[in-house]
């Protein structure tokens, strides 16, 4: 009995939370700045795994974001997302693209509300 009755109230907080969440994939979907992000870490990844039979991959699983700030460099100073944050910001064409978290309007500060 408690169920049927909380059950539209339930209903609505998942439509509610599967809207928001559908709205998040759409923005990084439609963002070009994100999918030049994600290309500059292909490409460095790619480079760093030289001709090895782990390079001249096309694609990525997401655990790899994990990584990014974990890899270090031979002496430990710069991870990887450090090295490609300097890298966009010493190029002018893609110097907007350290900006990317204007564009995040949704999510504030890596918080997702519903």
């Amino acid at each position: 009995m408690s169920f049927s009755l909380s059950f539209k109230d339930d209903c609505k907080i998942y439509v509610k939370m599967a809207k928001k969440i559908l709205n998040i994939i759409n923005l990084f979907t439609e963002s070009k700045s994100f999918k030049r992000w994600l290309e500059y870490i292909l490409a460095y990844g790619n480079y760093m795994n030289g001709i090895s039979n782990r390079g001249g991959i096309y694609a990525f699983k997401f655990d790899t974001f994990l990584k990014l700030s974990e890899t270090k460099s031979n002496d430990g100073s710069k991870s990887l997302l450090q090295f490609i944050v300097e890298a966009m910001g010493n190029n002018e064409k893609d110097f907007e693209l350290l900006n990317f978290h204007f564009e995040l309007d949704i999510i504030d500060g890596g918080i997702i509300y519903f």
